[in-house]
């Protein structure tokens, strides 16, 4: 209490702390914008990212589509399909997968009867003759189909092998499969600046992420929308997306999937020069207002004290002749205090 009797005390107690409560609330008010504002470009920059990876899956899918449909269209592979014979196919279609640099090829007749198959987990060509995309191939159709493998994702397009004289006849199919695995996602992190999963039946197959984060990031292979995922102490903003459009049933991803992933606690580590850059504004504009106060509480409280002196010398002496003098050429003059003088 004693330190708040004075009035050049309290002045200066008030006026601090008013400039410090004012400071720190301003401080945090722009910490946590920033912060917001760096999560905010972490979710635009993984819809960005979300975007670039499909659009380079359906132009990837494209160009084997139309690889597919040029060697489809080849004399030579017609007319060993023609003989429906196995060894006669190889033949042909074995040199067509070594110029593809394909990870796997099929040849089925048009009973759907597999022909040539090579590359794939075993059984993996009597599988993929059984897709949806080879029965709508036989049908005269594109079409492309995803099967899970130990590494990755199979992409397998196939088209129809079309005899057209001297009339049109579908001799059978031909489908070729390229893997979405960690190559293919290290390369599209090398592209996005984002790791990258790939994920089918509630497993990771592939993925720019160690093995160690698998278990964590199956757990969102079937939610919907961004959500945080930490791996080893680390948090990821998180994104699945279907593959094929089919894939988002009720309001979760099922069947094949990418993943995009950020990491939250790398991007708000690049923040530590901006927060330390406020934090040091902060302390220095806390002296400055506290210096500051105590100026103008002592510039205010010094005259009053001169006057409260000099009345207490007059009580004590009965001298009501006496002046009482005031400081001047100060910039802090202060003209209330003077007529009170």
């Amino acid at each position: 209490m004693t330190l708040l009797s004075s009035l050049r005390s309290r002045m200066f107690l008030a006026s601090a702390v008013l400039a410090v409560v004012c400071i720190g609330i301003a401080i945090f008010i722009v910490n946590g914008q920033v912060t917001r504002e760096a999560e905010r470009t972490i979710e635009r920059e993984i819809i960005v990212t979300s975007a670039q990876v499909e659009q380079l899956r359906n132009q990837r899918a494209q160009t084997f589509t139309l690889m597919a449909r040029l060697i489809a269209d080849l004399p030579k592979l017609k007319a060993a399909m023609s003989t429906d014979d196995p060894p006669t196919v190889k033949d042909i279609a074995s040199g067509y997968q070594t110029q593809l640099d394909a990870h796997f090829m099929l040849v089925t007749n048009k009973s759907g009867q597999v022909l040539y198959e090579a590359g794939g987990s075993p059984r993996i060509g009597i599988i993929a003759s059984h897709q949806p995309a080879a029965r709508e191939a036989l049908d005269g159709h594109d079409a492309v189909s995803l099967l899970p493998q130990p590494h990755g994702i199979l992409q397998i397009v196939s088209v129809p092998v079309v005899l057209d004289r001297p009339q049109r006849e579908i001799l059978g199919t031909l489908s070729t499969g390229f893997l979405l695995d960690d190559a293919l996602a290290a390369q599209l992190k090398k592209i996005t600046g984002s790791d990258v999963a790939f994920g089918m039946d509630g497993q990771i197959l592939a993925s720019t992420l160690p093995r160690e984060a698998y278990p964590a990031l199956a757990e969102r292979l079937r939610s919907t929308g961004i959500s945080r995922v930490v791996i080893d102490g680390e948090e990821y903003e998180a994104l699945p997306r279907p593959l094929t459009p089919a894939a988002e049933v009720d309001g979760a991803v099922s069947g094949p999937v990418v993943m995009i992933l950020r990491s939250r606690t790398a991007q708000l580590q690049s923040l530590g020069a901006i927060h330390a850059g406020l934090l040091l504004t902060a302390v220095f504009a806390v002296i400055v207002a506290t210096a500051l106060s105590f100026a103008i509480a002592r510039t205010i409280a010094r005259p009053l004290a001169t006057i409260t002196g000099v009345m207490r010398e007059v009580s004590a002496t009965g001298d009501l002749t006496r002046k009482i003098a005031l400081r001047h050429g100060s910039r802090w003059d202060d003209d209330d205090a003077r007529v009170l003088a």
